[in-house]
């Protein structure tokens, strides 16, 4: 064979299989984390908290209204930035030292959220 043959892939080649294969399978990971991260985006976005604005009042899955949540639900809220100004001012008001504690961590992480 001189330098001006063209040799051509054999596509039935155990090599040609093997970087096809490695291709397609990292295609296949490639897309699954980007959807993964666009639909944690899409989470993100789409969440909301279940207290209200104005008057700080809790709403539950089922629609029922609370005068207050829960602190888990008051850092879920916290971790997206949304805690109601109304329902900071009161968290933790009622508690021992450790809500005391939790409550200042929960409140700095809302302040960070929304940075």
């Amino acid at each position: 064979m001189n330098g001006s043959e063209i040799q051509m892939i054999d596509a039935n080649s155990p090599k040609v299989k093997l970087i096809v294969g490695l291709l397609i399978t990292g295609l296949m990971i490639i897309s699954a984390i980007g959807l993964s991260y666009a639909d944690s985006k899409k989470w993100a976005a789409d969440a909301s908290c279940p207290y209200d604005n104005v008057t700080g009042n809790y709403t539950d899955s089922d629609g029922n209204v609370s005068a207050y949540g829960t602190m888990e639900s008051a850092y879920e809220c916290a971790f997206l930035g949304l805690l109601p100004k109304v329902v900071q001012d009161r968290l933790g008001s009622l508690g021992d030292a450790q809500t005391k504690k939790d409550t200042e961590l929960i409140l700095r992480l809302n302040s960070n959220a929304r940075k």
